[in-house]
Order: C-alpha cells, then structure tokens, then sequence
C-alpha cells in the first residue's frame, strides 16, 4: 500500500488485534526519535488517549509491559530522547547499510491464539516515511511454523542477537526474546485459511526475504526453484546504480524500469549514462503518478512466470547493494501474490533522466566505524563491541564521566557510573594517517534494572490507589485527567521521584490484597504480570524504590518493602534474579533502620529492641497474603 493512510492504519488494527502483546521489534535505516515516540510507537502499540500527554502517559503503560526494541543504522545519526522505556539499537554494517523497514508484533489474540504480525515497507520511523512520502508496504500474520516467514524470521532476529554482541548475560524478557519465544509457541499445522472478516486474511501465503538468510540475493530469490528467469520484470526504484549488471541477473525476457523522479524533483532518478549501458529490449518508463509533489520512496517488484503474477514490496533499491543478498545492505522484502491495484501505470519517459549518478538513500557513506556503546543497568557497567579492523588502529573511546581510554577489537566492559538520558559516546582513532572521530547513542540495556524515571513519577498514595482501581485517569493513560500537564512535556523533564506520602496501613494491606488477586488472575499473562512488578510506573518496584529513598518513618518503609518483597519473592519466576535481590537489600535495610529506631526509643536496650523486632516480624507473618479488600 503507498499511501500513509494505509500504512498507520494496516499498524493500528494491527495493534488491536491483540488482547496482549508479548513484545515488539522495529527495524529502519534512518529514524527520527521524536516522530518514534510521538507517532509511531503509539499507533504500533495500540495507544489510544486522545490528547498528547494522555498519549504519552498510555505510552509509558504499554511499554512497561510491552518490551520493544528499535534497530537502526548508525550512519543516520539519530537522536533518542531516553525518555521511553525501549532499547534503540545501531546495527554497524562496514561498507553497507543496515536498511530493512519492518514492523513485528507478537502476542495473543482475543481466543489466545499466538500470532507474529510482520509488515515490510519501504518506510523509515520519520515523518516522511509515514507521511510524505509515497512508500510500499506489505504484510503477513505468522500462526504456524509452516509458514515461510516463520524460519526466515527466527533466523532474521537470531542474527539481530548475535550481531555485535556485547557480551551481556542473554536475556528473556527483552524485546527479541519474547517475539522469538512466541514463534517458538507455535505449531507444525495449519490452522487458519481466508477469512475475509479477520485482518489476517488474504495474508497467510506472503513469502519474506531477508539478504542476511537469502545471501543469493533478491533476483535469485524470486525466480525461486525455477532454471530460468521470469517471462516479464517490472522495477520500481528511486535509486539505481550497476543498472546493467543487475537486469541480467534477474534475467528476464522483458524488462521495464520505471525511476521515480529525485526527491527535489528536477529529474528521475536513473541517470543518461545507466540508461546507455542498458540494452534496447530494456524499456525505462515513467511512474504516470510521480508528478513531484512528493518523493516516491517505494521499491516494488512485479514479475510474471507464466500465468503466475508476484509483487515483492520492501527496502531493496535496484543497486548492487539493495540486490546481491549477503555481500550487500541488510534488506528486506515480502513477495505477495498478484500485482496490487496500487502499482502505477508506466508512460513514456521523456527527455528528463538524470545527469549523474545519486548516492543511495542520500547517504554517501556508511558510518566509518563499526562499534556499539551500551550501558548495562544490570551489571552497573560499560559494555561495547568493536568490530575487528584489517589494519592496526589505536582506539580510544569516551563515555561520560570516565576519560578516554584504549579499547581494542571485540568485546570488553569496564566499571562506571549511569549516562543522562540521550547521553553519546566518541571513539577516536587513526585513519590514513590523520586522527579521526565518530560519535554514537549510547544503548542502554537491562532496562528492569534502570534507575531512570520514564513519565511522570507516582506518589506511594497514587500507586496504592492504582492498585485498587482508583488513579487519575492521566496517570493511567486515559488523558485529560486531573493533573494533565499539557503539551510542553514538562512531565518527563527529570528523574525527581515523586513522595512517599502518609501511607494508611489499613489501604496499603488492601492495596496489597488487591495486588496478589490481579497478579494470581494474570497467572497465564506473565508478561502483564511483570509489568505490574517492574516495567509500569505504578508497578512494584516503583514503589519499592520510592521507600528505599531515605530514612524518615523507617517502620512503615520497613512494612511497605517487606511486603513487597514478599510479594516479589512469590513470583520470583517472572522476574530477573538481580531484581528480586535488589528489593530484599532494600528490605534488610529498612529492617536494620527499624532495629536502630526501636532501640532508641528503648534507651538503647539492644536485646529488648531485637525481641520486639522479632515479635513484630512474627505478628506480620500472620498478616502476609493481605487481607481483604
């Protein structure tokens, strides 16, 4: 589909398909990290206030329960604010370009069934990938390993979790490994056919191709098990290079090119000299549609084998590196059934083909390092992986707050202390003799362990009374609550956390109550679950973090961890090791203030106070599991 209607809204009903969401990845060369937060990342995860900051407040709920992770190419340079709670990841390519455009969703729908929803498009995370542009885009829904786009898309993530590795513990709960474990799920059967009723119809035969899996490259992909190539090839491209070399390797009897005009407009995109290398058979048109009031950003394949029609939608220019499969850029393309009404007509090219030759995607050069730079809230350390070079360089990296410092090929960590939010590193080296430099985002990883603020933080009172159903709508995302900040974003501006008010014991132990009975019913929804102990701003270890702030009122702190940490303890198996340990040092804390203040108050009798102490524990013990609300 070309138009970003079609695009946002295919996403969108997507996104309501699910009665929950086990995790999403995004992939894209260029991205614009506010349009990402702003546009793309609400309609992907299903977001539906209906003013800004209610939209931002819901945003921050789905991704404390819906880990996601966005893959880019550093090249582009992008900004991330930080400010979310979701991975952005560079994906270095020497010499090429990380350059796939897809959405993934997975989860259960409203009978529990596991699907993968997977659209590829032609269309970055930016404003004009979305909006301006004319892009292409096709889906499929994945409901059983039967399914081609099964294996190649298992295979596609494997490698996204293997390339530049970081030497990080392996994780289950980030965005990769939960969309991974829900293809896992899946059966060796077919369960569904058309259902013109349901989203996923006329979508289940879709074929995806990948370069990293498909390292033949495109052409030979859609000629398939077939000796020769197809009896007609239609191309679509804004960009073109080794014009002549790659017709013949798609080796059609017809061929037609059809350049989209350059993005300012002047000229098509297939230069004079690529036209003359072509032979006559070979006929070049002009997309009637492609006026110049917007650029046409779309690559679309049509081929005809026999009375057998196919489209390919996706990220692969007609070049060398959007073709040849594994020497190239990292792509992709899903090959549909029949020519969509969409693809325009062709018309005689007049005398308007380019002078030169244009760089693709306007990027004249990949980024000259291949390095990634992460936090590890985990493990409270640095990681990085640099990509081994064919010749001796001195590397010395720059991350905040440490000075710069040797690193050589591979992995490697070091001791340090958090980044602020949207923080960059700087990697200096020698390059032909001259000293060179290259900035990057800095990835944070781990982020149940983040110490970070993401929106607005909670008073205890408003995490108690989320608990019991009776938050401000903005708070949980509704918008236009009471409290509403309003368009300026001031409500994600700091880490300042929020008080511990005045808790009433007699709505905490309520509170408490309320929150065991949510989380036993979420039994088969565990990744809901975890968001009500970490990811969500009102979620457990919110809270904790709130009484482990300072030392006032150590007794009722004390009362409040502990029954939180009993509450982790209980559904230990959702969350990460380091975390429930985490919550129970907070908890010997507040103990040992406890013991301190009941000894003060005892004229510093020490076995007096430690047999209170004890009594205390035993009496609460009786009160574990809450009571009713």
């Amino acid at each position: 589909m070309s138009e970003l209607s079609t695009l946002r809204k295919r996403v969108e009903r997507a996104s309501q398909y699910f009665r929950e969401m086990d995790g999403v990845v995004l992939t894209t060369f260029n991205m614009n990290g506010d349009f990402l937060e702003d546009h793309a990342l609400p309609a992907v995860l299903g977001v539906e206030a209906k003013t800004s900051a209610g939209r931002r407040a819901e945003l921050h709920q789905r991704l404390g329960t819906t880990p996601c992770t966005v893959f880019y190419d550093p090249a582009t340079r992008p900004r991330v604010s930080g400010r979310y709670r979701y991975v952005a990841r560079p994906v270095p390519m020497r010499g090429r370009f990380f350059h796939p455009k897809l959405v993934v969703i997975a989860g259960r729908s409203e009978n529990r069934t596991t699907w993968v929803y997977l659209a590829v498009s032609s269309a970055n995370l930016t404003l004009s990938g979305w909006g301006r542009n004319a892009e292409s885009f096709g889906e499929t829904w994945i409901h059983t390993r039967l399914q081609q786009p099964w294996t190649v898309l298992d295979k596609l993530l494997d490698w996204l979790g293997s390339h530049s590795s970081l030497g990080e513990k392996q994780s289950t709960t980030n965005a990769v490994a939960r969309v991974r474990a829900a293809l896992a799920r899946m059966p060796e059967r077919r369960r569904f056919s058309n259902d013109d009723s349901e989203p996923w119809s006329g979508t289940l035969r879709a074929k995806l191709y990948v370069s990293v899996v498909h390292k033949e490259g495109l052409a030979a992909f859609l000629r398939g098990e077939r000796a020769q190539g197809p009896s007609a090839l239609w191309a679509y491209s804004p960009y073109w290079s080794d014009v002549a070399e790659q017709v013949a390797e798609f080796d059609a009897r017809e061929t037609v090119l059809v350049p989209a005009l350059r993005a300012d407009g002047g000229a098509l995109g297939l230069s004079r000299e690529q036209a003359a290398e072509l032979a006559d058979k070979i006929k070049i048109c002009r997309n009637e549609r492609d006026v110049g009031d917007r650029f046409w950003h779309m690559k679309a394949y049509w081929t005809r084998n026999g009375e057998r029609v196919r489209t390919a939608v996706g990220s692969s220019n007609f070049t060398r590196a959007g073709l040849s499969g594994g020497d190239g850029n990292v792509e992709a393309m899903l090959e549909l059934d029949g020519e969509p009404e969409w693809l325009p007509e062709g018309a005689e090219v007049d005398d308007n083909l380019a002078e030169e030759e244009e760089a693709e995607e306007g990027v004249p050069e990949p980024a000259p390092v291949s390095i990634v730079v992460a936090w590890d809230w985990r493990a409270s350390v640095w990681r990085w992986w640099l990509e081994e070079y064919p010749r001796h360089c001195d590397f010395k990296l720059c991350v905040p707050a440490l000075a710069p410092f040797p690193i050589r090929p591979g992995t490697g960590s070091i001791q340090g202390k958090p980044p602020e939010r949207g923080a960059m590193y700087k990697v200096s080296y020698h390059a032909d003799g001259k000293k060179a430099e290259w900035q990057g985002q800095i990835v944070e990883l781990n982020l149940d362990n983040s110490s970070r603020t993401y929106g607005r933080s909670l008073t205890a009172n408003e995490i108690l009374e989320s608990w019991r159903g009776k938050a401000p709508t903005w708070d949980l995302g509704g918008g236009g609550g009471d409290g509403d900040p309003g368009d300026d974003r001031d409500d994600l501006a700091s880490d300042t956390p929020a008080a511990f008010d005045a808790v009433n014991l007699f709505d905490f132990y309520r509170s408490m109550s309320t929150l065991r009975r949510k989380l036993k019913a979420l039994e088969e929804d565990q990744q809901i679950q975890h968001g009500y102990l970490v990811g969500r701003p009102d979620s457990v270890m919110a809270l904790a973090k709130l009484a482990d702030r300072d030392e006032e009122a150590p007794i009722v702190r004390f009362l409040v961890l502990r029954e939180l940490h009993s509450v982790a303890s209980t559904w230990a198996s959702v969350l990460d090791e380091a975390l429930l340990e985490r919550i129970g040092r907070m908890t010997r804390t507040a103990r040992d203030r406890t013991h301190v203040r009941l000894r003060q108050e005892l004229d510093g009798d020490e076995k007096k106070a430690g047999r209170m102490l004890n009594w205390f524990e035993v009496e609460l013990a009786g009160l574990d599991g809450g009571m009713d609300a």
